[in-house]
């Protein structure tokens, strides 16, 4: 399944379950920690293009120029490094991925985000 996000303007908590797939329009500029919990199906978080606030790469949702990793999906699986012009790890970003096997942190990492892991 996949859910498109059209007209909101902040996104506060939607629970899709089976969802494997989460594409956000441009019109989003907001979330909020805890956004996708218990969606344990969720692979990938992908942003529209036009979008001026966020982005994503990987499935793994991030602030407009990737400095910021905010929330990787809940349901992906085995290994992820993060990119290397990520500065920081928003609050909760990887809270709730228990499918993960290893996350790799590169030295560009400076800031950490209460209950990243």
């Amino acid at each position: 399944k996949v859910k498109f996000v059209k007209s909101a303007p902040v996104f506060a908590h939607f629970k899709f379950v089976n969802s494997l797939f989460y594409h956000l329009t441009r019109k989003l500029l907001i979330i909020k920690l805890n956004t996708f919990y218990g969606c344990s199906s969720l692979t990938t978080i992908s942003v529209d293009n036009d979008n001026n606030y966020l982005s994503s790469a990987d499935g793994v949702l991030f602030n407009k120029d990737k400095t910021t990793l905010i929330i990787c999906p809940e349901g992906k699986t085995g290994s992820y490094s993060i990119p290397t012009n990520v500065k920081t790890i928003g609050s909760g970003a990887f809270s709730w991925c228990t499918r993960l096997t290893s996350v790799t942190i590169p030295n560009s990492v400076t800031s950490t985000g209460d209950y990243a892991f």
